[in-house]
């Protein structure tokens, strides 16, 4: 008699989700969620103008925008990816609703974020405005959500992890930016994070976008908290399939002439579903079974008798308990080992050790004391364990200290690092 043990093991099981990553290719648009005819800007974030080469030449058919993204998952989350944009420039990320595709897609945008009247009388609307108005054949609105934003590189070029999860109004720059201040405000006590940017805005870092050397340049941005709306991170998109586009629009910090007015520059029709998850464990089990063997037997003959096999089976029992478990996200471990090399008179490098597997990115700050105010300077993506600070001052000690990130929330800092900045 032998027996014999199975072990079932432990089975997690996800439910409800068909998961597949998409890609998405943004393409020049025209004026979406904005008035008829808006001009584009030209000046980076700094307001420093662009060459009058540039502002004759450069068409978004220059750049290559690339969304990826989940088809289905419990949040709206992806990576952009882009070059050939403006330089130091400062682009919306929207989702944007047409009520002639989805007329639910288009109200779950409206009421999360804002609402576009695009006709008559075009301009922003209410949420008033489109509840007395919707089934009026002479109105039309578009709903959509301005849930994040980015700033190009010296070259023009950005990456960026996203959520969905915030409803903002618009960008301001903080007061203490380089700038000439017209779209400079001190940030509200429920706008978004500020977002610090050291760059050089010259003929060598980038000699089609100016003919004018001005310099370094040091400037916050921040994304106003749309009123009435929930607060910045605490979004959930409803359950349902979304059919609208993905939009960049123009940041214009509320200027006009050469500084725009928020003109639409690249978009693409999108399609995504948001769906809650369950997660069942199956307990581990054991089923024995018992197996009884007879086997043959053989006289000293030159035949053989015929030889009979009999197994015998005994009934088992197994049961099985299935219990039904939500885990909620954890804040990532911090960051360790921060160190600041300098390698010009305008360029620290920063590195640490990423001791975080859930992080969705990390968060680099800055001081000129070690004792503070640190502000935040730059995010960088998940994984990423290097920073270049360039555009910095010559003979400065700084010091940096960085931390994760993720839905859950921030971690805790990692060791202050400094270096000082050369004379030469």
């Amino acid at each position: 008699m032998k027996k014999i043990a199975v072990g079932l093991g432990t089975l997690l099981i996800l439910l409800s989700l068909n998961v597949e990553a998409f890609s998405l290719n943004l393409t020049p648009i025209g004026d979406a969620t904005t008035w008829p005819g808006t001009p584009f800007r030209w000046m980076d974030i700094a307001d420093k103008l662009y060459s009058n080469n540039y502002h004759a030449t450069y068409t978004y058919q220059n750049a290559t925008v690339t969304v990826e993204y989940d088809s289905t998952s419990t949040t709206f989350s992806g990576t952009l990816t882009a070059t050939g944009l403006k330089p130091n420039f400062a682009y919306q990320m929207k989702l944007v609703g047409d009520p002639s595709k989805s007329v639910w897609t288009n109200e779950q945008l409206g009421y999360s974020g804002r609402w576009w009247r695009v006709q008559p009388n075009p301009g922003n609307s209410t949420d008033a405005d489109y509840d007395n108005n919707k089934n009026n054949p002479d109105y039309i609105f578009q709903g959509y959500l301005l849930f994040d934003f980015f700033i190009t590189d010296e070259q023009g070029s950005a990456t960026i992890n996203f959520t969905a999860d915030s409803s903002f109004h618009v960008l301001w720059a903080t007061p203490d930016s380089t700038g000439n201040g017209t779209g400079h405000r001190f940030r509200g006590p429920n706008d978004g994070p500020v977002r610090y940017y050291d760059f050089i805005a010259s003929p060598d870092k980038n000699p089609y976008a100016y003919d004018a050397d001005y310099g370094s340049a040091h400037v916050g941005v921040y994304a106003e908290w749309e009123p009435g709306r929930v607060l910045p991170e605490e979004l959930i998109l409803s359950n349902g399939t979304y059919d609208c586009q993905f939009i960049l629009t123009e940041e214009s910090f509320h200027q006009t002439g050469l500084g725009g007015n928020w003109a639409g520059a690249m978009g693409a029709d999108i399609l995504f579903a948001i769906e809650k998850t369950t997660t069942t464990t199956i307990l581990p089990t054991t089923t024995t079974v018992i197996v009884t063997t007879s086997t043959t037997s053989t006289l000293p003959t030159t035949s053989i008798l015929p030889t009979t096999t009999t197994t015998s089976v005994q009934p088992t029992t197994t049961t099985t308990m299935i219990t039904t478990t939500t885990t909620a996200l954890q804040t990532p471990s911090p960051p360790s080992n921060l160190a600041a090399t300098a390698i010009s008179s305008s360029q620290i490098n920063l590195s640490w050790t990423d001791n975080s597997a859930n992080e969705t990115g990390f968060k680099i700050e800055r001081a000129t004391s070690s004792s503070g105010p640190f502000r935040q300077i730059a995010t960088v993506g998940t994984n990423v364990k290097t920073y270049q600070n360039k555009g910095l001052k010559r003979n400065t000690t700084y010091y940096y200290q960085v931390r994760a990130y993720n839905t859950a929330g921030n971690s805790a800092y990692s060791n202050i690092a400094s270096a000082i900045t050369p004379r030469k």
